[in-house]
């Protein structure tokens, strides 16, 4: 059944959108609140700061060895169906979640938090595309930018306000219960949207599935080891062996295609209009933002003792001037185009440099100045990054949507793990450097250098951006 909301009443279609939206809501939050508790949850459970890493980065891993799929099956088994499933998953992981006092069982937990949040997100911008008009899609993406916004912005704010109000004495584990009667919510407004099949065949790629899944993991996960590790052989013979899965299923859908037979990735979709070099700005831009949030986070409660309250209010200028751009952005492309997100990755680029600059001078994050800075990044954040998934998908052709969709997410939480992997390594290599007498100036130290190696992937994504712009142009 291919029912679309364009056929209902102006009311009903927005308000199912809202409905639709919920759920990404309800990813964006989770990952942002864990966010500013992580080092409350070190401390309490006495995990190692890779250990926390992992905490943190289990939920994208989850989410990006599974996105694929999940929008794969979403077109053959109904978009409603794995977004049920998902909801209904990520209750049972967030009740699981609140109660572990094991490390391990909480790495476990964000894993499948992310493995059930992959059946929901291909499915929202799938919906999103299919089911509003060209003319209303930018809009449509700007609102779904906008989410994505307070999301980060107000997930930084009410982990924060979650851990300082402490209900129960259980601290930290709120963050996980508080996702329990939202799903509820969601599911209940589930019941007024309608299910959507693209695909009549059944029949699924699972040897190509099971390639996919054991190359990103084995390759992410050896990066994370590898910074740890004294004799990186093993960890380098596995992100080799990483690499020859992914040729070898990269050959094995090419097979799979030509002998007509279902695949889980038609790799022709790179050659679709600014397709793959959309694909490579996205895990740039989100490498500097996942980096950044990671710096700032660690440096504001670890080296300025900031409390979690504190913390979040220096996400707040940020989050706040995302929001306003992504709803603006839509507007400004029509009348700028392309280069609207160019200005913005340019000015990513030249606000964290100026941060790094600034922080030697004044360390304060929550110094007006610096306060100035984080407010021009997130704007900057928001010109970039919430155009930019229209950019990429708007041009796709029917067959292409849901594994389009699927791949930017798998792109963009990738970036994720990816970003706060590299940017921990080389932050905790220069702590462990221990340059100053103080923990302050050390900290100050480590954290202004490591914000060069984020200003870098700001740039590469205003080349990427320019590419897009002159291919567009010729």
């Amino acid at each position: 059944m291919n029912t679309t909301l364009q056929s209902k009443s102006p009311f009903k279609k927005w308000l199912s959108l809202a409905i639709i939206l919920l759920p990404n809501l309800m990813i964006s939050l989770n990952t942002y609140m864990l966010q500013i508790g992580l080092p409350i949850i070190q401390k309490d459970l006495h995990a190692s700061f890779s250990d926390a890493q992992l905490i943190l980065s289990g939920y994208a891993i989850g989410l990006a060895t599974t996105l694929m799929i999940s929008g794969k099956l979403g077109d053959l088994f109904g978009r409603k169906r794995l977004l049920t499933i998902g909801v209904t998953g990520f209750f049972f992981m967030a009740l699981i979640g609140g109660l572990t006092h094991s490390i391990f069982i909480l790495i476990v937990v964000r894993l499948f938090q992310g493995i059930f949040g992959a059946c929901i997100q291909p499915q929202v911008l799938v919906l999103m595309k299919s089911n509003f008009a060209k003319e209303e899609q930018p809009l449509v993406f700007s609102i779904y930018g906008a989410m994505i916004g307070i999301g980060f912005t107000f997930g930084l704010m009410l982990g924060g306000f979650i851990i300082h109000l402490n209900t129960f004495n259980l601290g930290w584990r709120n963050i996980f219960f508080v996702n329990m009667p939202l799903c509820l919510v969601i599911l209940l407004g589930l019941k007024l949207i309608d299910e959507t099949i693209v695909e009549e065949n059944k029949a699924f790629d699972i040897i190509g599935s099971s390639l996919f899944i054991g190359s990103i993991l084995l390759c992410v996960l050896s990066l994370f080891t590898l910074a740890k590790s004294t004799t990186p052989l093993r960890e380098l013979g596995l992100i080799g062996l990483a690499i020859i899965l992914f040729i070898v299923f990269f050959h094995y859908e090419k097979k799979k295609k030509l002998a007509t037979k279902p695949h889980l990735i038609d790799f022709a979709i790179f050659k679709e209009k600014n397709f793959a070099t959309g694909m490579l700005a996205v895990i740039f831009v989100y490498i500097n933002m996942f980096s950044l949030f990671f710096l700032i986070t660690y440096y504001a409660q670890n080296g300025l003792d900031y409390t979690v309250p504190q913390t979040s209010l220096v996400f707040l200028p940020l989050g706040l001037s995302f929001i306003a751009t992504s709803l603006l952005s839509a507007r400004w492309v029509r009348k700028k185009g392309n280069f609207v997100l160019i200005w913005g990755a340019a000015l990513m680029g030249v606000s964290t440099i100026s941060l790094c600059l600034s922080v030697k001078i004044t360390p304060q994050l929550l110094a007006p100045q610096n306060i100035l800075l984080l407010f021009l990044y997130g704007a900057a954040l928001g010109m970039t990054t919430t155009p930019l998934v229209g950019i990429v998908l708007i041009d796709l052709k029917a067959q292409f949507a849901g594994i389009g969709a699927a791949m930017l997410n798998t792109i963009m939480y990738l970036a994720n793990a990816l970003g706060v992997c590299f940017i921990s390594f080389i932050f905790s290599k220069l702590l462990a450097a221990n340059t100053y007498s103080t923990q302050l100036d050390n900290y100050t130290f480590s954290f202004s250098k490591s914000l060069i190696a984020t200003a870098v992937f700001a740039g590469l994504t205003t080349c990427m951006l320019m590419k897009m712009t002159l291919q567009k142009h010729k």
